[in-house]
């Protein structure tokens, strides 16, 4: 995994360039997107800075999104750069299975992202950040913290007699080279709920997100003799 160091703003064009990979996630192939299309499949990887007038402050803008049918997968979903789970702004009902699922807005996260077709799994791991720039609107940089188009899992977790499993195992995840790759603490867990997700057939909600805690003001709080003041009016 990458150092956790401060990015730097990118000035070349090859780090351009870079950053705009980190920025999309996986790059999926014709072949890849087509099949996702074919089978309504539909995970949002973008993500953007928004302005908080409110606030006056920029914040990440995020979608959980995704899902799977028998044969493929794409799971799109965030965490805090302490790996914890983010509470959603809100869910998004969808009419559709395997789409949007909930908004997360953040000043920081991590970005997780698996795509499988059969037994074989693609895995992307993305630091988003908001760097200050002095006199101009702040910049999104986007780092990589791990990268692997080369992962496998002999067992199919989208066969319901496997379901019990899923969120408890991972693929395995090698480089180029053929080594294994190690996620580390705090993302391991993530990787075994992303497994779950992609092999979450015909999916209608969320896998990281969670319901925001609702805390009611003092101010606002009523109490049962209002109610039975009210009930008597």
């Amino acid at each position: 995994m990458e150092s956790t160091s401060a990015p730097k703003i990118v000035n070349s064009r090859k780090q351009q360039q870079k950053l705009e990979l980190n920025l999309r996630g996986l790059r999926l192939e014709k072949e890849a997107l087509d099949s996702l299309r074919s089978a309504r499949i539909y995970a949002q990887t973008s993500v953007s800075l928004e302005h908080q007038v409110l606030a006056k402050r920029y914040v990440i803008r995020a979608v959980e999104s995704g899902g799977a049918n028998r044969s493929l997968g794409h799971f799109v979903a965030f965490a805090t750069p302490q790996g914890q789970a983010l509470p959603w702004l809100t869910p998004l009902d969808a009419i559709a299975p395997n789409g949007l699922h909930a908004i997360v807005i953040a000043t920081a996260l991590v970005r997780f992202e698996m795509f499988r077709f059969g037994r074989n799994y693609r895995l992307s791991i993305t630091r988003h950040t908001i760097q200050e720039v002095h006199g101009k609107r702040p910049a999104l940089v986007s780092t990589r913290v791990l990268l692997s188009h080369q992962g496998y899992l002999a067992l199919d977790l989208a066969d319901k007699e496997n379901r019990i499993l899923a969120g408890q195992i991972a693929p395995q995840f090698f480089d180029r080279s053929g080594e294994e790759i190690s996620v580390r603490d705090p993302f391991s867990h993530w990787i075994k709920t992303l497994a779950s997700a992609v092999t979450c057939i015909d999916c209608r909600h969320t896998h990281f997100a969670l319901a925001p805690s609702v805390i009611v003001p003092r101010e606002a709080s009523v109490t049962s003799e209002q109610i039975d003041a009210a009930a008597v009016a």
